[in-house]
């Protein structure tokens, strides 16, 4: 089989789309265990790294935490 979709910015988003409804926190969850690598996966559907995103989060969950 070949996977000709690789890197693909429209296979990625349908994909993300498909797997998990295009949630953040799960992308974020499978880049630090390492489950997901290719960067772009991640910068093409949200607009940000996966760092950035990473850091937003861990600020929106310590501000709710003070709340």
């Amino acid at each position: 089989m070949v996977l000709t979709n690789i890197g693909n910015p429209s296979a990625i988003k349908v994909g993300n789309e498909k797997a998990h409804g295009g949630d953040v926190v799960t992308d974020v969850c499978l880049f630090q265990n390492g489950l997901t690598t290719y960067p772009d996966t991640f910068r093409w559907p949200y607009g940000l790294h996966c760092e950035e995103a990473k850091n937003l989060l861990s600020m929106l969950l310590d501000f709710s935490m003070r709340s």
